[in-house]
């Protein structure tokens, strides 16, 4: 492609100046597109690209769509989905629900009073007031603070979504959620399925019309370590919530109250594969001030008071929750609150004061479980875009985002044609600061401002917005933080780079013959706990010096 003058026409079509239009910083526009990219460039930015939609979507089956005569085109498993209206991806989730409960049904659902009206329909109406509080903004899209109903209708969803186009949507899953009285289960199951299929699980579901023994809710394969698992789930059953009355609900005041009996009914169900076994407590309690809510030491206790008098060597990793989206419907207090308890599994959470390196390789042991608590905690987090990108891409006609490696036109820094070569954020500042380099006048720091939506999108895919894969420079406030954090450092050095690391100490030479990971995680904690030596020192000068 041959380089384009700056104050020729843009090869954009949009009659504008080259450097009034794709080539001005304003518009975020790249001059070569990818020819002003290597190839190991191309590779860097596709792999950034990967991440980003990775965090958006999960590492289940990725969203299938496109654009076609006007018109946004969805896949979902084996239907096909299509509307002119469709902006961002929820747009979708909202006609895809409708669409699998029924039309029919919910037209007959809405006739009915609020109060007497299916608990899906309740929320719907919910939603909709909440769309609709807030104004419109440039490209016809709403942005607000997520609430508890948007997590609710969105997040079921988005959950029978996910089920459908990575497994199946089964049948009889729809008659128990448009049953009252299951649909409380039904719901409990289906977030239990997100969770684990963007955690990178596949699931194989089981065969309800065997009737000749107990069956769990379905198995878990884990795509990264290859185990195999049987999931549980069981949620609460609590008076007046989620559609159950006072003669199926309970109301004991204590969260934990079913913990221990919902175990023991999970375990009974025969399994030759590890058991995943997750328990809502369905509680209105939320935490405050950084602490836990108190039944989560009282589960706790329980687990342990149940694992002490087990009389089997059946183990299980227990996962007690809290979702009570569903107990803040139209206010910000809605959040999720876990705790996983290894019954029976000696090396999993256990406490006690263990080096660095043992706690390490009991996380490395456990990866998989640390993985859905993780996607536990980002339930939330739905897709915005269909195809993996930011959404500020797609708001107001889109803007290009600043992309490493690329060469842009600097109209009012009068550096003109300059290729980014680094990318820093300010999050205090609002800005991002960049590193060009000009072939006229050389090397510069420039600043540019940044939207909230930007800002957003930095600290959910960090440097990756920019086309390059780094670690983040996130603060370790924990040895183990700062331990991993070395982890990953050391993964890239040799064997003498990472002795480079203590190579004053007496005792260095007792390192030279240790295999390779074992040298890693041994430096690692020599460094760890000389960076928090030496910290706590310089705190107690300071304190000393006030």
């Amino acid at each position: 492609m041959a380089k384009v003058g700056r104050n020729q026409p843009c090869h954009c079509g949009s009659g504008k100046k080259f450097k009034k239009c794709c080539g001005s910083i304003a518009n975020r526009g790249p001059i070569y597109e990818e020819q002003a990219t290597s190839t190991r460039g191309v590779v860097r930015k596709n792999l950034a690209q990967e991440a980003i939609r990775e965090r958006q979507q999960g590492l289940g089956r990725p969203i299938v769509s496109a654009e076609v005569a006007g018109h946004r085109i969805v896949a979902t498993g084996d239907r096909i989905y299509w509307s002119k209206k469709w902006k961002t991806f929820p747009d979708f989730l909202v006609h895809y629900i409708k669409s699998v409960l029924g039309t029919e049904w919910g037209t007959a659902e809405l006739a009915k009073p609020m109060l007497e009206r299916h608990i899906v329909m309740q929320w719907y109406q919910a939603f909709y007031e909440f769309q609709t509080r807030d104004p419109l903004q440039s490209g016809g899209i709403r942005s607000a603070n997520g609430i508890g109903v948007a997590w609710c209708f969105l997040g079921l969803a988005y959950s029978l979504y996910l089920i459908k186009h990575n497994v199946e949507l089964q049948d009889r899953l729809l008659i128990r959620l448009r049953d009252p009285k299951n649909f409380q289960g039904a719901y409990h199951e289906l977030m239990i399925a997100n969770v684990l299929i963007r955690a990178g699980f596949e699931l194989v579901l089981e065969d309800e019309h065997d009737k000749t023994t107990k069956h769990c809710e379905f198995s878990a394969i884990s795509k990264r370590t290859g185990k195999k698992y049987t999931v549980e789930a069981k949620m609460r059953a609590v008076a007046g919530v989620l559609g159950k009355s006072n003669v199926d609900g309970s109301k004991d005041k204590d969260p934990t109250d079913k913990v221990t009996a919902h175990l023991r009914q999970a375990l009974q169900k025969p399994s030759a594969s590890t058991r995943l076994v997750f328990i809502d407590t369905n509680s209105d309690q939320v935490a405050t001030n950084q602490q836990p809510p108190m039944w989560v030491e009282r589960a706790i206790g329980r687990l342990k008071e149940s694992e002490s008098a087990r009389t089997t060597n059946i183990s299980a990793y227990v996962f007690v929750t809290n979702w009570n989206y569903h107990r803040h419907l139209m206010d910000d207090r809605a959040q999720s609150v876990t705790t996983a308890f290894g019954y029976g599994i000696p090396d999993f959470l256990k406490g006690g004061a263990l080096p660095l390196h043992v706690i390490y390789q009991q996380k490395q042991k456990h990866i998989d479980i640390y993985h859905i608590l993780d996607m536990i905690v980002r339930y939330t987090e739905l897709p915005s875009t269909f195809d993996g990108r930011l959404l500020s891409e797609t708001i107001d006609g889109g803007s290009r985002r600043i992309m490493i490696g690329e060469k842009y036109f600097f109209s009012d820094s009068g550096i003109g044609f300059a290729e980014v070569t680094s990318v820093a954020v300010s999050e205090d500042e609002r800005c991002m600061y960049l590193g060009v380099m000009s072939d006229e006048i050389g090397a510069h720091i420039l600043t540019m401002d940044m939207t909230d939506q930007e800002l957003r999108e930095y600290v959910s895919f960090g440097s990756a917005i920019f086309g390059e894969l780094r670690q983040p420079n996130k603060r370790a406030d924990t040895p183990l933080e700062m331990f991993e954090w070395l982890m990953t450092v050391y993964a890239d050095y040799t064997n003498e780079q990472i002795l480079r690391q203590i190579s004053g100490a007496p005792d260095i030479a007792q390192f030279g013959n240790l295999e390779r990971n074992d040298l890693m995680m041994a430096v690692a904690e020599r460094v760890t706990w000389a960076i928090f030596q030496s910290q706590h020192s310089a705190s107690s000068v300071n304190e000393d010096d006030n």
